[in-house]
């Protein structure tokens, strides 16, 4: 979809906490080295779980980002996106105290909030009685308190909003600033989200046959590939400045590329699965790409079995009506899968579009798809990189894709 505005939308700055390092640097650095963020799960009681696996931030200094009198009231998951707005704000160069912060908003996704929190509190209810229950736990339980204490912290006045759509979350936080500075409501909308592994998100994936394991082919993440058994958990936070072009280039920012469309589809599938067979895959990416073709493709496949063949049928049908080159990657192979991916993906294509490294797909061995495109299965440079497009695909059928180009 191409939303026909006046105003364009560049992206100046990104913050990232990520399994692969903290900070846009140690992101790009590691990503593009195909390094893997996917290790032995620490943290988590493993008894009667048989897998071992998941993608964990590395351990963060957060008085270093935000000042103690905030942080002794947030919890982890706010924790971590403040950090990366934190780590964006300076990467975009923005003084705050110049702008007008009517005209600034925040706009978060995350599929679960802090599960972490509620798991604490609800244990703390069922075990010893609400009056054991500490109110401070059950604010900061509710996915709206991360925008909240990032709103409360840089005096944001504008747009503040949480969404929540599984893998699709931060997808359509980013789609929602896009509308509201092409809409001239803001000037600046600081957009993403994030979220955690916990103990009981990792269980309860576990039980529902979600994750990969150590059955008749080894646990690991492996989209598109023949072996693939399920997902690795990942965990993560990235924060996107969304702002309007001429805004941008009269306070001379750097600008990563810009946000040219999107597209938003749906399939009728259950809630816990994925779109086989790819249509609403496909029609998201048409909607993205009617006026522009990607070079490279970020897919969303996460080694489940679903969701992998479905976007290979997507892909497949959508690249067989386009002429040219295009290429494919999926970073879950590196990052495993969380409903905050979309985030760091989104500053995937951002990077590549201004270094030209592609990250590979790890671990693909025995290609379980016919591709009409090539798969990247080794760390590249390709100087003819331009536009970039990423594919977020939920459980309960919804994807969402975003094409970002180096120039309008």
């Amino acid at each position: 979809m191409i939303i026909k505005m006046s105003k364009e939308v560049a992206i100046t700055g990104i913050g990232i906490l990520s399994p692969l390092g903290i900070g846009k640097d140690q992101f790009l650095e590691n990503l593009s080295k195909g390094e893997s963020g996917i290790s032995i799960v620490k943290g988590i009681e493993l008894i009667n779980i048989s897998s071992k696996l998941a993608a964990q931030i590395p351990e963060v200094n957060f008085k270093s980002y935000i000042p103690l009198a905030s942080l002794r009231r947030m919890d982890r998951i706010s924790k971590m996106v403040v950090t990366a707005l934190s780590l964006a704000i300076k990467d975009g160069g923005i003084s705050l105290d110049k702008e007008n912060l009517e005209k600034i908003g925040i706009m978060v996704g995350t599929g679960l909030g802090s599960s972490y929190t509620v798991d604490t509190y609800f244990r703390l209810l069922l075990k010893e009685g609400p009056l054991a229950a500490p109110p401070m736990l059950f604010q900061t339980s509710v996915p709206n308190a991360i925008c909240s204490h990032a709103s409360i912290l840089y005096g944001i006045k504008g747009i503040n909003a949480t969404f929540s759509q599984k893998e699709t979350s931060v997808e359509m936080a980013i789609i929602q600033g896009y509308l509201a500075i092409k809409k001239g409501v803001a000037d600046i909308i600081f957009v993403g989200g994030g979220d955690e592994i916990s103990e009981p998100l990792y269980h309860i994936y576990s039980k529902l046959g979600l994750l990969s394991k150590n059955d008749t082919y080894p646990e690991g993440s492996r989209p598109y590939d023949e072996t693939r058994n399920g997902m690795v958990m990942g965990e993560g936070a990235c924060i996107l400045i969304l702002e309007e072009a001429s805004h941008a280039k009269k306070r001379k920012a750097n600008i990563y590329g810009y946000l040219e469309g999107f597209g938003i589809a749906s399939s009728p599938v259950d809630i816990l699965g994925y779109d086989k067979k790819g249509d609403g895959i496909y029609h998201s990416i048409n909607m993205a790409t009617k006026n522009k073709s990607p070079d490279l493709i970020y897919g969303s496949a996460n080694s489940s079995l679903d969701l992998d063949e479905g976007e290979a049928h997507a892909i497949n049908k959508w690249f067989n009506k386009r002429n040219g080159q295009v290429k494919l990657t999926a970073i879950s192979s590196l990052l495993g899968s969380f409903d905050a991916i979309g985030g760091l993906k989104a500053a995937a294509a951002l990077l590549t579009i201004k270094t030209k490294k592609i990250p590979p797909t790890i671990n693909l061995t025995k290609q379980d798809f016919s591709f009409s495109l090539p798969i990247v299965t080794t760390p590249i440079e390709d100087k003819n990189i331009k536009n970039v497009l990423t594919i977020g695909s939920a459980t309960g059928g919804t994807t969402i894709t975003l094409l970002f180009s180096a120039d309008l």
